[in-house]
C-alpha cells in the first residue's frame, strides 16, 4: 500500500508500507493514517523547499 508525496504542482516520491505487525491485511483505517502521514510529511518536504530558497535568495 502506497500513498503519494506531494500536492498539484510538485512531486515527492511516495510512502509504501509492505508489512503490517499483525497478520491481519491493511484496511481503510490504514490507508486513512498512511494518507495523513503523506500529507503531512509532504507539507514539510515543501516547507523545507521554501526556507532553503528564501536562504539562498539571501545571499
Amino acid at each position: 500500500m502506497r500513498a503519494p508525496l506531494g500536492n498539484n504542482d510538485r512531486n515527492y516520491g511516495a510512502i509504501e508500507v509492505v508489512n503490517k505487525i499483525s497478520s491481519n491485511e491493511f484496511d481503510g483505517s490504514d490507508l486513512t493514517i498512511l494518507r495523513v502521514t503523506a500529507h503531512f510529511v509532504s507539507q514539510a518536504l515543501r516547507e523545507a523547499e521554501d526556507i532553503t530558497q528564501m536562504e539562498g535568495e539571501k545571499f
